[in-house]
């Protein structure tokens, strides 16, 4: 009987393969989309490496010569692999910073919108733009395409593994959808998950919303920290190696750097450190990166909520529960 862990990295292959095929076939008709093309180079080492290893499970004779040099073009294709899945993970990266970054314009715009409504007696009035509802067909492409995106990775890995068995319900609802491409504070539907009562979010309402996602991200963040630091123990990962990743990733998410312009040096720098086989580090650890990012907006809009509140002596209340959830605001940034 087969093992179940090679049963899973086979079929894990075999789905790679058939994404492989399905986008070179679909460009070969010249129906690929532009924005999928990036996906191409991936595509085709998947498949060069998979005729390699059929040709190899044929069987035939060979002498050591044609041995050797399809042994060296196999191990020369899982390196190349190796290199386009992290160029994939950076390019999911840089889709999450941009992601990130239009939710805090969002955030900001509705409270705009919310002191020019205060301001106003006549009062009332919508929200702004950022939290228009787009449409859920267009919503519902944009999900499949992410999920596409994220198969073509490679599917899961036991770093992943490790880093799933320590999610909790609320981890689940707001940190993992789509793995962070979706995530975080999503304008009126994430509004509705947590039962308030209107697009339109009054600062009472808004601050306990922030501290409720402030408070998922940090446990988030922590149970990710834990699994990661676990993980690279087993794998006899020095602790100075990862506090050296960890704070070049830090600098880069922080600086919202585009992660494709630094790709080269990125690339030299991880892996100068760690193997190849190691990889999968990079990915968990930029989400990782990028939940306690999230965790550090909430509290800064927070502690701005808080001081709007206090200067005009409403809110009291919900400023003091914010107080003690302040007081842990560096947990993330401790990590390193």
């Amino acid at each position: 009987m087969e093992d179940p862990a090679v049963q899973l990295r086979r079929k894990e292959w075999e789905l790679q393969v058939r994404l492989a095929k399905s986008f070179t076939m679909t460009a070969m008709r010249g129906e690929l989309a532009e924005e999928d093309r990036v996906w191409l180079p991936w595509a085709r080492i998947v498949l060069a490496l998979h005729s390699e290893l059929e040709r190899g499970a044929a069987g035939g004779p060979v002498t050591p010569d044609e041995a050797a040099t399809r042994d060296a073009t196999i191990r020369e294709l899982h390196r190349l692999l190796a290199d386009e899945r992290l160029r994939v993970d950076l390019l999911i990266a840089r889709r999450m910073a941009e992601q990130n970054a239009e939710m805090r314009r969002s955030i900001m715009d509705g409270a705009r919108d919310d002191d020019d409504d205060d301001d106003d007696e006549g009062g009332g009035g919508g929200r702004g733009g950022g939290y228009d509802d787009d449409g859920d067909g267009a919503d519902s492409d944009g999900k499949e395409a992410d999920r596409r995106r994220i198969r073509a990775r490679g599917g899961p890995s036991d770093l992943t593994e490790a880093i799933g068995a320590t999610r909790g319900p609320d981890d689940d609802a707001a940190v993992d959808k789509e793995e962070l491409v979706s995530a975080g504070m999503g304008g009126v539907h994430e509004a509705r998950h947590l039962g308030l009562p209107s697009d339109r979010l009054s600062p009472d309402e808004e601050y306990a919303w922030l501290l409720h996602r402030y408070d998922v991200y940090k446990t988030a963040a922590q149970r990710r920290q834990e699994a990661i630091m676990l993980w690279t123990k087993r794998r006899h990962i020095a602790g100075k190696v990862l506090e050296e990743l960890y704070l070049q990733l830090k600098g880069y998410v922080q600086a919202q750097v585009d992660l494709m312009a630094v790709a080269d040096d990125m690339h030299s720098f991880v892996f100068s450190r760690i193997e190849a086989t190691d990889a999968q580090l990079i990915p968990a650890m930029l989400k990782w990166l990028h939940i306690e990012f999230l965790m550090w907006s909430a509290r800064q809009r927070l502690t701005t909520l808080e001081a709007s509140m206090a200067k005009g002596g409403g809110g009291g209340g919900s400023g003091g529960g914010g107080g003690g959830s302040g007081g842990e605001s560096g947990g993330g940034g401790g990590a390193g």
